[in-house]
């Protein structure tokens, strides 16, 4: 059964494991805007702001 849950910024044993999805399930096509880790864990944080939805399944 799938959880869907919101993220926010204090769930932290989240954001490295979706910094690496979001880095390896665009690599192929879309390098560019998170060419690293640290981009990609960039990317991931800045989305964490009061006026955007975050959520997750988790399994």
């Amino acid at each position: 059964m799938l959880n869907i849950i919101n993220l926010n910024d204090n769930q932290n044993t989240l954001i490295e494991p979706l910094s690496q999805l979001l880095l390896e399930g665009f690599r192929e096509n879309w390098p560019e805007p998170r060419p690293t880790i640290d981009a990609a864990r960039k990317e991931v944080l800045d989305s964490l702001t009061a006026d955007r939805i975050n959520r997750v399944a988790l399994n």
